[in-house]
């Protein structure tokens, strides 16, 4: 499994806020457990689809793991079989961010896409 990514989703909404803000705001799952949940590259599709279900349209922020050190930790996680995923202890700015990309699915049922977009100018519909 490559470290090297570590990836955000969010929801439009959330999006928003974290714009307006600069920053990544928590969500109340972030705010529960003390960290910001990121996901590895490889298992961005398998989130989206695990805890997204009710969405067709999402964000998808890439970092470089790299570029978090030293909130980073790389942690297992039992609810996916004990796999390493990036979690993130501190405040993340959207200026660390690379790229951001939209995460999309015809229907709720339908498997997610990843089309990229612009880091300024990305617009949406709710």
């Amino acid at each position: 499994m490559s470290r090297s990514i570590a990836c955000r989703i969010l929801r439009p909404n959330d999006w928003e806020r974290a714009r307006a803000a600069g920053e990544l705001l928590p969500t109340p799952l972030d705010l529960r457990d003390g960290f910001l949940h990121l996901s590895p590259r490889s298992e961005v599709l398998e989130t989206a689809t695990r805890y997204f279900t009710d969405s067709k349209r999402l964000i998808l922020l890439r970092f470089t793991t790299e570029d978090l050190k030293p909130h980073l930790r790389w942690e297992a996680v039992p609810s996916r079989n004990g796999k390493l995923f990036p979690h993130y202890y501190g405040r993340l700015s959207l200026q660390m961010s690379f790229q951001v990309s939209r995460l999309t699915r015809r229907t709720l049922a339908a498997p997610w896409e990843i089309t990229e977009a612009a880091k300024d100018n990305l617009e949406f519909s709710p």
